[in-house]
């Protein structure tokens, strides 16, 4: 199979994509309720002051039950608030397979979504939208067309805020680097890793997998998702003299210096993936123990 052919069944597939989320508001509200009523029985739950006096070890262990239970419905209140943030976000996708693609800055993460994005096939459309710092979805002018509408970085060259597409079943997400100097976008594209369905990690091979790449892998991996792991940008530039011979340059050259982009070699490459695949072993040999 040639890569026109896999690309062309990639893309298909998205069209046959169905994620099922069915709707638990009611099990929720049931749920809520059940908390509720057990917090009011807590608060109104007594032990008798006869009894406190004649058995002070037990109304010690008594009132630190209550204590406890009180802290963990607290805690499960918070987190059970979280994951309907998650849940939220997902709806916004119109449940779509989720993928987060999560990474250092320069590190191909815009680059690989709009290749995408582009080559789709032909009758297949394309909707474009943003999140803010504060989590609210914003749809940019063209929704169906990529050709002119890459997505926009700013002046620090980070991505300027979460972003992505829908295509098919298929919700590409792409996130702030970790070099972001956006401190609210990073802590969102970490509370929207909860929600991804997979997750693409790409470092540039220029100095792949750095020690806070591999450091966030270990965090990626903690939370229980499918990640693959990739090594982008695998080319280096080539330098030779212009036949012009000028040193003002031509059309072709600058200043007599011809410059092109070449993939680096199949030594280099096959080294830097192994490297970097016992890098990740590390990590998941930790994560076992």
């Amino acid at each position: 199979m040639n890569s026109n052919e896999i690309m062309y069944k990639f893309y298909n597939e998205l069209d046959r994509i169905e994620v099922i989320n069915s709707s638990l508001d009611n099990k929720r509200q049931i749920l809520n309720g059940f908390v509720d009523e057990l917090k009011k029985d807590l608060s109104n739950i007594t032990l008798d002051d006869d009894l406190r006096k004649t058995n002070e070890e037990l109304s010690k262990m008594f009132d630190e039950i209550v204590s406890l239970s009180k802290d963990s419905i607290e805690d499960w209140e918070d987190k059970f608030k979280q994951m309907l943030a998650q849940e939220k976000f997902r709806s916004d996708l119109a449940n779509h397979f989720i993928v987060m693609i999560f990474g250092r800055v320069k590190a191909g993460k815009s680059y690989l979504g709009n290749f995408i994005a582009k080559h789709r096939l032909e009758e297949q459309k394309v909707e474009f939208f943003r999140y803010d710092e504060a989590g609210k979805k914003e749809k940019t002018n063209k929704l169906e067309e990529l050709d002119e509408e890459e997505f926009k970085t700013n002046n620090l060259e980070c991505t300027s805020s979460i972003q992505g597409f829908k295509l098919s079943g298929l919700a590409w997400i792409d996130t702030p680097g970790l070099g972001s100097m956006t401190a609210e976008n990073g802590a969102l594209a970490k509370e929207y890793i909860q929600a991804a369905d997979y997750v693409l990690y790409p470092s540039s091979s220029g100095a792949p997998f750095q020690r806070d790449e591999i450091e966030e892998l270990g965090r990626i991996f903690d939370m229980n998702k499918k990640v693959t792991a990739l090594i982008t940008k695998s080319d280096t530039t080539i330098e030779d003299e212009c036949e012009c011979g000028s040193e003002g340059g031509c059309e072709k050259c600058n200043k007599g210096i011809i410059k092109t982009l070449a993939n680096k070699t199949k030594a280099i490459r096959d080294g830097q993936e192994e490297w970097a695949k016992n890098e990740i072993a590390k990590i998941l040999n930790g994560n076992k123990e």
